[in-house]
């Protein structure tokens, strides 16, 4: 941006279309600062607050990610596997079956497709290696132990099967939707657990 305000036209016309788009830029990026305002005050609200930090312990999971898969399971209890979950999302291959033969095709896309794309762009970052960063150790701060633990885990498991899938020459965007699947088992037994221990404390 101070390069961009540094920038001189010797056409009052260039300058004027530089001056309308850059302040159309400002513009886009201070409603993108409030939008992030809100999210996190909705982050902080005690119905989802738990379940929102949790899943920011993941790698990669900002609390908008977060706040995605929050508010599109609604009830986690409601899959009683994760299975079901990966079903939800439409991440599991179709079946046809015809005269005795069954055949898979690609996967379902059932469900919210914003949902499904963002954690096919999720599962492309854990093509790195497992690491805890600024940013990660800033989100983790304050969360308990198993929650860590649960994301750790994930890391290294889908780190390993990433790379493993890609090597066997998998294509890219088929490694991806295979581990956006085994990345929502991970979401599921997180967000299990987080119910799990609310109702203990309620009693």
């Amino acid at each position: 941006m101070t390069w961009l305000r540094s920038q001189r036209f010797e056409s009052w016309k260039d300058t004027v279309v530089f001056e309308e788009l850059l302040s159309g830029h400002r513009e886009l990026d201070d409603r993108r600062r409030r939008l992030r305002e809100s999210l996190e005050k909705l982050a902080q609200e005690d119905v989802r607050a738990m379940e929102v930090g949790v899943l920011r312990c993941f790698y990669g999971v900002d609390t908008a990610m977060a706040l995605t898969l929050v508010t599109e399971i609604f009830d986690v209890e409601r899959f009683g596997h994760p299975r079901s979950l990966m079903n939800y999302f439409g991440l599991t291959p179709s079946v046809y079956q015809s005269a005795g033969r069954e055949t898979r095709g690609g996967i379902t896309k059932a469900g919210n497709r914003y949902a499904r794309c963002a954690l096919g762009q999720l599962a492309k970052q854990y093509r790195h290696r497992p690491h805890v960063g600024v940013a990660l150790k800033k989100r983790r701060s304050g969360q308990p132990v198993w929650a860590v633990e649960i994301a750790d885990r994930a890391h290294q498991r889908l780190h390993r099967r990433y790379w493993a899938l890609l090597l066997r020459g998998m294509a890219p965007s088929k490694v991806a939707t295979a581990i956006a699947r085994e990345l929502v088992s991970f979401v599921w037994e997180a967000l299990i657990e987080v119910r799990g221990r609310s109702l203990k404390h309620a009693a």
